[in-house]
């Protein structure tokens, strides 16, 4: 599993002119009550999951402080369920793919 401690997140800045590429590695957040849904891709557009290429990790963060971090396998849909925490801090949901980088996205 690669380390992205170092790792730059990349956000989409302007959704409208967003890119496939980009499409498929930003986190798509979805909030229900005190649950949020996660998964990899947006506008219908997803992430492949194969040997050579797959998201590795999706994780959450409360400010800089790692709420919870689940990982996955190529044979994985990365997909994510997580506890809404109580916080005043920014909500950051991560996503790593193996051969891209680390992608995020604000809750």
């Amino acid at each position: 599993m690669a380390d992205a401690t170092n790792q730059e997140v990349q956000f989409i800045d302007d959704l409208e002119n967003a890119t496939e590429f980009q499409l498929k590695h930003t986190p798509s957040v979805q909030i229900t009550g005190p649950i949020i849904n996660v998964s990899i891709g947006l506008q219908g557009l997803s992430h492949p999951q194969t040997e050579e290429h797959f998201i590795e990790y999706i994780a959450l963060l409360a400010g800089n402080k790692l709420v919870e971090k689940i990982e996955f396998d190529f044979e994985q849909a990365p997909v994510a369920v997580f506890a809404l925490p109580d916080t005043d801090e920014t909500l950051v949901v991560q996503a790593l793919c193996n051969l891209h980088g680390l992608f995020g996205a604000y809750v």
